[in-house]
């Protein structure tokens, strides 16, 4: 961290290791969910470290984003003002709104094939573990592109 980072560099560079995180943590509980269906099966082993070396990685990858605002906090620098959100705090909120809206809509579609699913007879974490892997995911992709470099800011100058 260089030492001219602003709380509010701080925040945002924090936003965006959170939802790199988060895309990780989808990712690794799309592999424990891949574990459920494949028990029994030589690929659970390398789906174990797969998913072990996931949950480091997102952890990993949360707290190195953190560790500019917990230095301003632990210096006495870090200023909560009673100011506008950021683009980013606002980009991760929307994100929340589009993870949570997809999620519902894959839900339904779930339900749909209800029938379908049945004969698969996969156990219920397994859906649940798939949920909540499908929800950091798109919560992290949603964030990712509305808080995307698309080269308009070089075309205003």
């Amino acid at each position: 961290m260089s030492k001219s980072m602003n709380c509010a560099e701080a925040i945002d560079r924090m936003h965006k290791y959170i939802a790199w995180g988060m895309l990780i943590c989808g990712v690794t509980y799309f592999i424990v969910a891949a574990e459920k269906v494949f028990e029994q099966q030589p690929l659970n082993d390398y789906l174990d470290v797969a998913s072990g070396f996931g949950a480091f990685l997102t952890a990993a990858v949360t707290f190195i984003g953190m560790i500019p605002v917990i230095r301003l906090k632990i210096s006495g620098t870090f200023l909560m003002k009673k100011e506008p959100e950021s683009f980013m705090t606002d980009a991760m909120h929307t994100s929340f709104k589009n993870s949570w809206i997809a999620t519902m809509m894959f839900l339904v579609l779930l339900l749909a094939l209800q029938r379908k699913l049945d004969e698969f007879a996969l156990d219920g974490s397994f859906y649940l573990i798939s949920l909540f892997g499908f929800m950091a995911f798109t919560a992290s992709l949603s964030f990712l592109f509305l808080t995307r470099n698309d080269g308009l800011d070089e075309l205003e100058e």
